[in-house]
């Protein structure tokens, strides 16, 4: 639907992580899969650095790991949960855990390597975009996600007309004129 183009990821089944990780002390993004998996790619193809994801198809939940310094400052954006160092599966609502066993979980990484990480600040501005655009529908200016701050449009020269703004306002003479407006 967003990315025209689709990348391809390596798969390791199992829960385990990939060493590189085995020592990993910040946080988790924990989010939708298909969101989490979609923006995933969208930064991969806009060049920011991403790392593993897990992904549970139990819970149709990815947990992705971040850096401690891009972590729960900022989260959560909408639909996604920043946790501490864990993997685990929550409730849908995030209230708590949901003790439905996590038979089906497997990690993916990219396969150009070299970022142990995701960078969390853009993950959470591009997963805040992929839901924008699904509740909206696709902007019609642009064909991808923007990594960019938007341009707003230009606006007229001239004042906008609103049908609720008096077209010759007229001031008030008298205190007790004056009082009557305040209150009413």
């Amino acid at each position: 639907m967003i990315d025209a183009v689709r990348l391809p990821w390596l798969v390791s089944f199992g829960e385990t992580a990939p060493p590189e990780l085995s020592r990993h002390q910040g946080s988790v993004v924990q989010a939708p899969r298909r969101s989490a998996v979609e923006s995933l790619s969208t930064m991969r193809q806009q060049g920011f650095p991403v790392g593993a994801v897990l992904i549970c198809l139990v819970h149709e939940l990815a947990h992705v790991p971040i850096g401690p310094d891009d972590g729960p400052w900022q989260w959560p954006p909408p639909s996604a949960l920043c946790r501490r160092r864990t993997t685990r599966c929550g409730s849908p609502d995030g209230g708590g855990p949901d003790y439905r066993p996590c038979a089906a979980r497997f990690w993916l990484l990219p396969p150009e390597g070299g970022d142990l990480l995701t960078d969390g600040v853009a993950l959470y501005d591009t997963l805040c975009r992929v839901r924008s655009l699904r509740r909206h529908g696709a902007d019609r200016f642009a064909a991808t996600l923007p990594t960019e701050a938007p341009h707003p449009e230009e606006s007229p020269p001239e004042a906008h007309p609103s049908p609720y703004a008096p077209q010759e306002p007229h001031p008030p003479q008298e205190a007790a004129d004056l009082y009557y407006r305040w209150t009413s």
